[in-house]
């Protein structure tokens, strides 16, 4: 991993600031767990899939429409990268686009 403190000049990447802004030092793993912590919680009593099932899924992606919607409609729909979230339990694949 690159840590940036300053002007990042490569076009293919991005910088951003992450700030702990709690009172006890986390790790990068306690970041992350606190930035799904979000679509962890929206995503409560969304739906129930029993072994082999599937259901199709409509996702907008506006803010209100909640975190869980808008990870899947970002990272699933066919703009994001989608192969780092995916494992041999579950998959996600894009339908169609309503835009």
């Amino acid at each position: 991993m690159k840590v940036r403190h300053d002007f990042v000049t490569n076009s293919s990447s991005s910088s951003f600031i992450i700030t702990n802004n709690s009172n006890e030092t986390m790790s990068s793993e306690d970041v992350a767990r606190k930035l799904f912590e979000k679509i962890i919680e929206d995503a409560k009593d969304r739906f129930t899939l029993e072994a082999g099932e599937s259901i199709e899924l409509e996702c907008g992606d506006h803010g209100s429409d909640g975190a869980f919607e808008n990870f899947i409609h970002s990272e699933f729909g066919g703009w994001g990268s989608s192969y780092l979230y995916e494992t041999d339990e579950v998959s996600i694949n894009f339908g169609e686009s309503h835009h």
